[in-house]
């Protein structure tokens, strides 16, 4: 993402029929598979050692996967397998009596091929955020650059270069990526376990979710 660019936000209330509708919106940038991740170098405290996992996700070429947990998320290349990125997100500052403040922990993490954004949604016991959130994230600016907000707890998040697809338990939500408007509301069955997929191409796209 251009580091010159600034996001655009601006919250809407859910009403009526469109439950966790509201949102910010944020301006999303235009990457390719080949983008590359930060170094390991780059890296900062985050997820690692024997923290609880709470959630792991190949990218939509296979070529990498992103972990989870209490203590932020991290991202592995697969081949040749080695760490390419480790964040931690605080929900307090650091203190004098604690110098690393408190890590706040991920729940979900869904990153875009092989760029810098990652859709993100607070988890574990002492969550970065509530679970009723989707934050978008963009390493390269090292910022969170927009966010959608629901009346309940997000259960899965999807990603395509286009698409932001959010899971509910009765309810999905498609957004554009690059602005965060809602362009379609589906109902489903009970789906306490937010099953869903969505196809990564750009010429068609497919998602399959229960009933």
């Amino acid at each position: 993402m251009d580091a010159s660019s600034s996001p655009r936000e601006a919250s809407r209330e859910a009403a009526g029929e469109h439950e966790g509708e509201d949102a910010s919106h944020a301006s999303s940038p235009s990457c390719s598979p080949g983008n590359a991740l930060a170094s390991p170098s780059a890296s900062s405290s985050g997820y690692g050692g024997d923290a609880l996992l709470l959630d792991v996700r190949f990218n939509q070429d296979g070529g990498c996967f992103a972990c989870a947990g209490q203590n932020g998320i991290a991202v592995y290349n697969c081949e040749p397998f080695k760490q390419q990125l480790r964040r931690g997100f605080g929900v307090a500052p650091a203190t004098r009596h604690d110098p690393l403040g408190v890590v706040g922990g991920i729940g979900l993490v869904e990153m875009l091929f092989r760029c810098n954004l990652f859709a993100i949604v607070g988890g574990g016991e002492f969550p970065c955020f509530s679970h009723d959130k989707v934050m978008v994230w963009d390493d390269h600016q090292a910022k969170w650059i927009g966010q959608l907000g629901f009346h309940s707890k997000v259960l899965n998040v999807k990603l395509r270069r286009d698409k932001v697809c959010v899971v509910l338990r009765n309810k999905i939500f498609l957004y554009n990526f690059e602005d965060l408007k809602q362009v379609k509301q589906l109902e489903s069955v009970d789906n306490p376990k937010g099953i869903c997929a969505i196809s990564a191409q750009q010429e068609r796209g497919v998602l399959v979710c229960p009933g």
